[in-house]
């Protein structure tokens, strides 16, 4: 990873990257809609290498492409929704997006990792975001990332590396077991109100199907259940290919 990146936000989310080439695909498209020429042209790069890149930062949700009204075999990028919050280094963001935010939600007894996911969630709340599509696409990404570190295709293995990282993170004590599905519960889940439990849900619903789709390469369709305030229940069920 590069010492310096960039934050925006675009359809309710947030996105970071910190490729460099990304970063200045995004400066140039800033200044207005180009097309794949143009972007070449004003980087000195071939088409053929910002071309992937753009494609990268559409399938991001950053860039939105259309044919060029002047030339049918043009395509035009255009970054026009994505708004830059934050750029350079971690203490850069921490002053734009979450400042005053870390005394109001960290306590002594809070473990690190839901301290910075408490952070994560009042620090957009605090400038009226809505903070689901981003706690989607965080738990989404640390759940491939968990897949992508576990060997091999076995289920057990998978599971018992995301059961580890549910501990070890402070959102609650989970177990798990096989028949048709995988039912997974999570015993004494840190919810304190029903936003709390609503997040919960969301967060480890979507964490564990993207590690079991990425790990085990199948389709994956979760469900959740209300149950108690103490036990948070999911199933997850493999599509017919």
């Amino acid at each position: 990873m590069n010492d310096h990146f960039a934050v925006y936000y675009v359809n309710n989310a947030f996105h970071s990257i910190d490729d460099a080439m990304d970063m200045r695909i995004m400066e140039v498209l800033s200044e207005g809609d180009m097309t794949i020429t143009e972007v070449a042209s004003a980087l000195s790069k071939s088409p053929s290498t910002v071309t992937t890149h753009l494609r990268d930062l559409k399938r991001e949700g950053l860039l939105t492409s259309r044919t060029s009204e002047t030339d049918s075999r043009a395509t035009v990028y255009s970054a026009g929704d994505s708004e830059m919050v934050a750029v350079s280094d971690p203490d850069r963001v921490a002053d734009d997006v979450f400042d005053g935010i870390v005394e109001m939600v960290v306590s002594d007894d809070m473990p690190l990792m839901e301290g910075i996911f408490k952070m994560f969630i009042c620090g957009m709340e605090s400038i009226s975001m809505d903070v689901i599509p981003s706690v989607d696409i965080l738990a989404h990404r640390m759940g491939s990332i968990i897949a992508s570190r576990t060997s091999g295709d076995d289920i057990y293995t998978l599971l018992t590396a995301i059961k580890d990282f549910i501990s070890d993170s402070g959102i609650g004590e989970m177990t798990f077991a096989l028949s048709d599905c995988v039912t997974v519960h999570i015993m004494n889940p840190r919810m304190r109100n029903d936003l709390d439990s609503h997040l919960t849900r969301e967060f480890c619903a979507s964490l564990i199907g993207a590690a079991l789709e990425r790990g085990l390469g199948k389709e994956i369709r979760g469900e959740t259940t209300d149950g108690e305030k103490d036990l948070l229940t999911l199933r997850f069920f493999f599509r017919e290919q």
